[in-house]
């Protein structure tokens, strides 16, 4: 199992494996998605996904050419650890900003 499987499983993420493909499957999708597809174009839904079911607090204004936000501390780490994996890195502004309400965040494009 790759490492992307691994931290996706940690989020909650079910997987099973064909093993006549060799590829790790998504369960429970009508869609069944590869492995490689976990850091497809569709990064911007799953960084949601994985956002919600870890409960995490998150403004979203890269609609508007803004950044995705998520409020919070070191605590985060590991979260953003994962997003690394699907293509979407945070940085930290410990100071937060006016989107943040000054509360700690990370934030990325």
């Amino acid at each position: 199992m790759s490492n992307v499987v691994l931290k996706a499983a940690e989020l909650g993420f079910v997987f099973r494996l064909h093993e006549k493909d060799n590829a790790w499957y998504l369960k429970g999708k009508k869609i069944i998605k590869k492995e490689s597809d976990i850091k497809s174009k569709t990064k911007k839904d799953t960084i949601i996904t994985i956002l919600e079911i870890r409960g995490v607090e998150y403004i979203d204004k890269r609609q508007e050419n803004g950044a995705l936000w998520i409020i919070g501390g070191a605590e985060l780490k590991d979260l953003v650890d994962v997003a690394k994996t699907i293509g979407v890195y945070f940085r930290f502004k410990p100071e937060g900003g006016r989107i943040s309400k000054h509360k700690p965040a990370w934030w990325a494009k």
